[in-house]
């Protein structure tokens, strides 16, 4: 008798009046196990800022979540921190009188640091406002200042030649290295509010010149009529070419005639 299992043979031999049976059974098993490691790190270059966060991971993403609970940061300023740097600017004080047009206009500007640690800050004019080249001494410059410290600033403007009123120009504070602009603070810089409520920074114009016409400019005199308390005297506008009324210039007041 031959028999055959999964291709193996094996031949058995039997006598006469007996039987035989034959069974087999074969199995395999397999497994295969599989590990991820996933790690992170957290880090920042600027030493002076730190953080404390919370991990989680997302139950069905399997991703991690970071939280930022607390710490100190700057430039830019992250949400959930103390900020490391604070500026603010306000013009503290503005010429009380006139400002001659050969004069500078002085203005005092205080820039100080609420925040927690020592930065440097830069100050500027925003050229935009300033179309008219009002000159500035003083409003450009880098500083340092400590946590909570405060200085005042003496800044300086001349004016250009042949302009007198200038609108209001802006200065601005921010951290030096700040270049998203989230740390920044500006004023407007302005020492005459018209009243129309808008803000000028205003020289006092030179008197205006009075010219004599008709009878006083040809006889180079005047005749006076004893019998009479009034005298014409007749006045010329230079600026009538410009159109320019001798009533809408406000510095002239009066014309005396001695």
């Amino acid at each position: 008798l031959a028999s055959k299992f999964f291709g193996i043979g094996s031949t058995q031999q039997f006598n006469a009046g007996f039987s035989a049976s034959f069974s087999g059974s074969t199995s395999s098993s397999s497994s295969t196990d599989s590990a991820t490691s996933v790690s992170f790190v957290l880090g920042d270059s600027d030493r002076e800022d730190y953080f404390s966060t919370d991990v989680y991971v997302d139950p069905r993403f399997e991703t991690f979540i970071f939280v930022t609970r607390s710490g100190r940061s700057k430039a830019p300023h992250e949400q959930g921190t103390i900020a490391g740097e604070r500026p603010i600017i306000k013009q503290k004080s503005s010429p009380s009188r006139p400002v001659m047009p050969d004069k500078q206009m002085l203005f005092e500007i205080q820039i100080a640091n609420t925040g927690a640690s020592e930065s440097v800050f830069q100050v500027s004019i925003d050229p935009s406002t300033n179309p008219h080249g009002l000159f500035f001494r003083g409003a450009v410059g880098s500083y340092t200042i400590p946590a909570g410290g405060s200085f005042v600033l003496d800044v300086r403007a001349t004016r250009s030649p042949h302009k007198y009123m200038y609108q209001a120009c802006t200065m601005i504070i921010k951290g030096k290295w700040d270049n998203y602009g989230v740390e920044k603070d500006a004023i407007e810089i302005f020492n005459h509010v018209d009243k129309n409520g808008k803000k000028w920074i205003k020289f006092e114009e030179p008197c205006p010149t009075v010219e004599f016409a008709g009878t006083i400019k040809r006889e180079r005199g005047f005749i006076v009529n004893t019998n009479s308390d009034t005298m014409d005297v007749t006045i010329f506008n230079p600026s009538s070419s410009s159109f320019t009324e001798l009533v809408e210039t406000t510095s002239l007041e009066s014309v005396f005639v001695k």
